[in-house]
């Protein structure tokens, strides 16, 4: 039975006090666990950029295996909107 992993953003929070200490250590360890399971997308929220910038967080989130959505999330380096890509 085909499966994949969507997860709709807002993943990190700097009010969560474990992402806090951990700097996303933990939501990163999620993204690369899952998508060791099945296919897996995020849907990038408002809240990915607070530890990192919006490119450096969508890159360690492709490191990890994950295609990345981005909606209208623009990235501010060049004002383009974050497109789903797969990350090999």
């Amino acid at each position: 039975m085909p499966l994949a992993i969507l997860i709709d953003g807002d993943t990190f929070e700097l009010g969560n006090a474990v992402a806090r200490r951990s700097g996303g250590a933990v939501e990163f360890a999620l993204f690369a666990a899952l998508a060791q399971r099945a296919p897996t997308v995020l849907n990038l929220g408002n809240h990915e950029p607070e530890f990192f910038e919006m490119a450096e967080t969508v890159a360690r989130i492709r490191a990890a295996g994950v295609a990345v959505v981005g909606g209208n999330v623009r990235d501010k380096s060049t004002g383009q909107t974050w497109l789903m890509r797969r990350c090999g």
